[in-house]
């Protein structure tokens, strides 16, 4: 038979013979239905070695290097099988996480090692990635209380007359190892690793910190970002009321920020959430609003106080004139529902003012100032309620 090189399913009636011993070979089996022999054939006659079952693999030696089968396999019964070839193997290590990767090839070099067959994979590059990653999930887990993992923030202004009424915080990461990691690199690792739901705890109790010293002065405002492990962590409103209980802060001086899609992934579930949000006092944003879910026909449903229109869309108003409509049109929806609109990636005093004129009431981004530490912003900390008529 003619070996497959992805796992379809394979079909053999009782006797056939599924390989013989001494033919080439690069695939394993995994038995679907029915059942398998494998024996060996010799001047005293066959020996069976081993009858075997659904879920059972056999053929294995193959994806090792092993070129030629040491045994013969056929059908004990109708039998539908699934190959797995070597290629096919190595594609699905190539798009596994590298930590998982190093470690499944570790393994098959070892069972190589033992059978006397050459190694066919190099682990050397996935080793250097997952030290890496395993020296950056240390260095996140320290960093939480050595002060390498900070908080900045980026201001937000009122457009209309472009004083700071808040911050969004941006969490950064500088290890004495590794160096600064940007939070590309870091945060999808928190999410795999299950780290991003301790940050997530971090994040409140430090803004919550900075935050305390302000609550005399006038209302400033600072959004932290909700991931959707955190998002779906039953624990996290009682530590974020537990924050605000601790240090007295108002609880409406912070927001919470949840992605579009984040929301619309599970609707009941978020309905829940917000809500809890909501009788704490806590402020609710939208965060990434239109990149490609239906949240338009939900948004009267959502208890939300804000939504962010994401930045794609301020790039291209300045030249696109579909997307000043589609900015336009959510603008005034959000305002016949008393949503606040807040215009992220303002890089431009053109992008300003075009937000300015059709009534997005903030605004974000490089024109206003760029992330930066706290206490770059905290001796000026200022702010001017905001007003929702």
């Amino acid at each position: 038979m003619k070996e497959t090189t992805a796992p379809d399913g394979l079909v053999f009636a009782a006797g056939e013979i599924i390989f013989l011993a001494g033919a080439r070979g690069d695939s394993a089996y995994i038995i679907l239905e029915g059942s398998v022999e494998i024996f060996v054939d010799s001047a005293k006659g066959r020996q069976v070695l081993a009858v075997l079952g659904p879920q059972s693999c056999f053929g294995e030696m193959a994806l090792l290097g092993q070129p030629l089968r040491a045994a013969s396999a056929r059908a004990v019964s109708p039998t539908r099988l699934t190959a797995l070839s070597r290629d096919y193997l190595e594609q699905s290590l190539l798009r596994a996480d590298p930590l998982h990767r190093h470690l499944l090839r570790l393994t098959v070099q070892r069972l190589q090692a033992s059978f006397g067959l050459q190694a066919t994979v190099n682990s050397d590059e996935d080793s250097r990635i997952a030290q890496k990653q395993l020296r950056l999930a240390q260095g996140l887990r320290r960093g939480m209380s050595d002060g390498s993992l900070r908080m900045d923030m980026q201001p937000i202004v009122r457009l209309a007359d472009e004083q700071r009424v808040g911050y969004e915080s941006l969490m950064r990461f500088e290890s004495p190892e590794l160096g600064r990691v940007p939070p590309s690199e870091f945060i999808p690792l928190a999410e795999r690793d299950g780290l991003v739901v301790e940050l997530g705890r971090w994040t409140v109790d430090t803004v919550c910190r900075l935050l305390a010293p302000l609550t005399g002065g006038a209302p400033l405002f600072v959004n932290i970002n909700v991931s959707p492990a955190q998002f779906n962590d039953d624990s996290f409103l009682e530590h974020l009321q537990a924050g605000i209980r601790l240090t007295g802060l108002p609880p409406q001086q912070l927001h919470v920020e949840v992605t579009e899609a984040t929301v619309m992934a599970d609707l009941g579930r978020s309905l829940a959430f917000l809500e809890g949000c909501r009788a704490m006092g806590v402020q609710i944003m939208l965060d990434d609003f239109g990149t490609g879910y239906s949240a338009m026909s939900y948004l009267h449903r959502l208890p939300i106080d804000g939504i962010k229109l994401d930045r794609s869309f301020i790039e291209s108003a300045e030249h696109n004139a579909a997307a000043r409509k589609v900015v336009a049109a959510v603008t005034r929806l959000a305002g016949e529902l008393s949503i606040e609109t807040v215009a992220e990636g303002i890089e431009t005093a053109a992008q300003a003012a075009f937000c300015r004129n059709i009534g997005v009431g903030l605004g974000q981004g490089y024109l206003f100032g760029k992330p930066d530490r706290w206490q770059h912003y905290a001796a000026t900390a200022s702010a001017i309620p905001i007003s929702r008529a």
